[in-house]
């Protein structure tokens, strides 16, 4: 037997997304540890459904519903997060998205108070306060186990789109780390990060887990921290690769992408195993390089940029994209790739004018409100 649940059936690509979002104390922008007080809060608003709490007390959880159209999703987003903005302020705390806090020491940091947090904490010590960090978690409908499995293994080669497009954190503990996205590293020191191994069916997978599950390794499917991972109680596939981006906007952007990639290798891309270690250096490349990143995509070792394998890919999905009311988000998202525009370089334009990283923290806390509208605004 397996704690698995059985895989439920969504017959469409619906998506849903999850935002790991900053709680900033608008004295220092330092991470405050306000995550209770402000949750209680919204709950008492009737956000009890779109926001939870996460593994430590400096972070935030907001999620959608489940959509199948992208203004759906886009609209709800940015009134959750209004509505969670409006209850921080009145907390003494902004909201603030990015990959990675600029300044803050993982040291001061306080796990949230839950059994799996405790349990979490336990088992990886230090480690729990350092994944401190922030990302953006995409869930698209898949019909059964089986497609799922073949889902993750087609999004393969698309996951350094990802990164480049949502890569929101060049600055930790206080330095230019020289990633677009150094929140990927945290990430990796988890044993259980990475990439689902090269099962090629949902029995597969069970198999899989019910053998790590008997060794102890594992409990449930939360415990695989993967790039990319089935979640059968909901019937979908989970992207985790994206940082929190510093708008509500590309983050719907970023689901809408996530969807009709879904959609679209479903029909043309045959379901290959991608090597690990051409999956390990693409990843890394952008990751490192953001869109400079140059990824193998060839059996022979054929590479191109990450902007041009993007460049490639959108020009390739715009039929599915009208299909999927995401005709104008994919066209923003081919703006910010053949611009090479994603929120690390506005982070590191900020830091060049501004005094402090505390000030780039104030500037993103900005920038965060008027990506949630008037609401936020007059909270603030």
């Amino acid at each position: 037997m397996t704690d698995l649940p059985e895989f439920k059936r969504n017959e469409q690509p619906t998506v849903g997304v999850e935002l790991e979002l900053m709680l900033i104390d608008p004295a220092s922008f330092d991470l405050t540890t306000t995550a209770v007080s402000v949750r209680e809060l919204a709950t008492q608003r009737g956000l009890d459904e779109r926001v939870k709490l996460e593994i430590t007390q400096s972070m935030i959880e907001v999620n959608s519903s489940v959509h199948l159209e992208h203004a759906g999703l886009r609209e709800e987003l940015g009134g959750v997060a209004r509505a969670l903005s409006s209850a921080a302020r009145e907390r003494a705390t902004l909201i603030c998205g990015g990959g990675t806090h600029p300044f803050h020491r993982w040291q001061e940091r306080e796990l949230s108070p839950t059994e799996r947090f405790r349990e979490v904490g336990f088992q990886f010590g230090y480690l729990a306060k350092q994944f401190t960090v922030f990302g953006q978690h995409v869930h698209i409908g898949c019909p059964g186990g089986d497609e799922a499995v073949h889902t993750v293994h087609r999004l393969a080669l698309f996951v350094p789109h990802f990164i480049a497009l949502s890569a929101a954190s060049p600055f930790h503990r206080g330095i230019d780390t020289a990633f677009d996205s150094c929140r990927l590293n945290m990430v990796a020191a988890f044993p259980l990060s990475g990439r689902m191994p090269a099962v090629r069916s949902w029995s597969e997978f069970v198999a899989f887990f019910t053998r790590l599950k008997q060794l102890g390794v594992v409990s449930s499917i939360k415990d695989f921290y993967w790039d990319i991972r089935p979640k059968p109680e909901l019937g979908t596939v989970e992207l985790r690769v994206p940082d929190t981006p510093l708008g509500v906007l590309d983050a719907a952007d970023i689901a809408a992408y996530t969807q009709v990639l879904v959609e679209w290798t479903r029909r043309v891309a045959p379901t290959e195993w991608l090597d690990d270690y051409v999956y390990r250096h693409n990843r890394f490349q952008a990751a490192r390089f953001g869109y400079y990143g140059r990824m193998i995509v060839g059996s022979f070792g054929e590479r191109l940029t990450v902007q041009d394998h993007i460049r490639f890919t959108l020009d390739r999905v715009a039929a599915v994209s009208a299909e999927l009311g995401c005709t104008e988000a994919i066209a923003r998202l081919a703006t910010k790739a053949e611009t090479t525009s994603n929120d690390a370089g506005w982070l590191r334009r900020q830091r060049a004018s501004a005094r402090s990283l505390a000030e780039v923290v104030e500037r993103s806390c900005a920038r965060w409100r008027e990506s949630v509208g008037s609401g936020a605004e007059e909270a603030a």
